[in-house]
């Protein structure tokens, strides 16, 4: 993939509120707005505002969660604008791709999960595939070897037709 397929990543400063805000007005237009495919499917999200004027789809791709609950992820926000065109481009040898069946608690069933890793921009998203549609679990910053190995040993794991 071309570097200039992509759009910039977003230059990230100011108050909270203020990078929130322009945070949801990318969100907004790429996937409110209109909605993204992946593999002639809508891809859709949690859209349900909990503790908040935004919705929990919108939080899961621009926060991590830790003991005290989700804070701001820099790295994970400034990608925001890859999201949607990282779902919509063709096979590209820089966007690793693959799937795994994952049993889901909850609903006390097997789900299949697609990843699409922009592995030279550390960016990953995961999408769980529900009846006619996506739906999108999260997408972050790959950070560290230790989680690019982890990865990577999936992805090759997948290719080679052994699993996990």
């Amino acid at each position: 993939m071309e570097s200039d397929a992509l759009p910039p990543k977003l230059e990230l400063d100011g108050s909270y509120d203020r990078l929130v805000a322009v945070l949801f007005e990318v969100f907004q237009a790429d996937f409110i707005g209109s909605r993204p495919w992946f593999e002639s499917m809508p891809v859709v999200f949690d859209d349900r505002c909990i503790d908040s004027e935004y919705p929990e789809g919108f939080w899961h791709v621009i926060t991590r969660s830790e003991s005290e609950g989700r804070i701001l992820d820099y790295k994970r926000a400034k990608r925001l604008p890859w999201l949607r065109p990282l779902l919509e481009f063709g096979p590209d040898e820089d966007i690793l791709r693959w799937t795994e069946d994952d049993f889901d608690r909850r609903r006390g069933a097997l789900r299949r999960k697609h990843f699409i890793w922009y592995e030279r921009g550390s960016y990953l998203i995961i999408l769980k595939e529900i009846p006619r549609r996506y739906f999108l679990a999260t997408a972050f910053h790959v950070t560290g070897e230790r989680e690019h190995e982890r990865y990577m040993r999936k992805y090759l794991a997948q290719k080679k037709g052994t699993g996990d």
